[in-house]
């Protein structure tokens, strides 16, 4: 995948939302309404990581974002939140791998019981991870593919750094 600034670009040289593809057995609204989302999450994550934000040792900006209806960013920096349910699931992972607020944490702590909370809103789940362990990512992997399976919910890893921006870990092509 190449990087450009800040932002992840797909395959297809597009952004973010060239990554998920196109939804299978949906109607045409659907995949409008899919796209739009996509196009709304893109847009968010672009204010977030807009250069010159102030950071923290990670290096990932602090979310100063008010989350709208359809959006919701959950951040384990920011301490145990229940979140509400929305279309969109941004989830920020600061630290190591194995971290409180790293990536297995988050996975296996927030976003299952938010996945099985929100089970008829969410669509689309991003997580934002500054660090990544390819060994570790294979037994965690079932759970995302397993909420993916019935084509309704769709979840895009990214790695992202300071200096290169974003990775496309999940899902690979």
């Amino acid at each position: 995948m190449k990087t450009h600034g800040l932002m992840a670009i797909g395959y297809d040289g597009t952004g973010i939302g060239s990554c998920f593809g196109t939804p299978k057995n949906c109607s045409e609204d659907e995949k409008k309404e899919f796209n739009e989302l996509q196009k709304k999450a893109e847009g968010i994550i672009k204010e977030i990581f807009e250069p010159n934000q102030e950071t923290n040792s990670t290096d990932i900006p602090h979310v100063k974002i008010e989350n709208d209806d359809d959006v919701v960013i959950i951040d384990r920096f920011l301490g145990k939140q229940k979140p509400r349910c929305a279309e969109i699931s941004i989830f920020i992972c600061r630290a190591d791998w194995k971290r409180r607020d790293g990536f297995e944490q988050s996975l296996t702590n927030d976003a299952i019981n938010h996945w099985l909370r929100c089970w008829d809103k969410n669509k689309l789940t991003y997580f934002i991870t500054t660090s990544w362990e390819a060994n570790s990512f294979k037994s965690l992997k079932k759970y995302i593919e397993s909420y993916c399976e019935n084509d309704r919910h769709n979840v895009l890893v990214l790695m992202w750094d300071k200096t290169n921006g974003f990775k496309q870990m999940f899902p690979s092509k």
